[in-house]
């Protein structure tokens, strides 16, 4: 984090820790913990995806075509650039806010 100039922050009273992107001047909203269940693994992959009837016949073969990564990047890049165009403006008092 701190290589690309994050700020952390701890918070005492809940035991949180909030980080601030510069670059993007904004303030990276608290992630909440994993839930964890009882069916770690294969059993919960299967239980999670038992509504696509994925099976050996359904997923599509590799026919050896090599992959575009520059095409990889680009849709990458696109949903980099959505994200910031929801997030909006963000005005300094507005992160001090938090």
């Amino acid at each position: 984090m701190h290589e690309y100039g994050f700020t952390l922050e701890l918070d005492p009273e809940t035991n949180t820790v909030s980080a601030y992107d510069p670059a993007h001047h904004r303030w990276i909203p608290a992630v909440p913990h994993a839930r964890v269940t009882d069916d770690l693994g294969w059993p919960n992959i299967l239980r999670r995806n038992e509504r696509f009837e994925i099976t050996a016949d359904t997923r599509p073969v590799w026919d050896a075509t090599p992959v575009d990564y520059a095409e990889i990047v680009d849709v990458l890049l696109r949903a980099e650039e959505l994200t910031e165009a929801c997030a909006g403006d963000i005005r300094d008092d507005e992160l001090t806010a938090n």
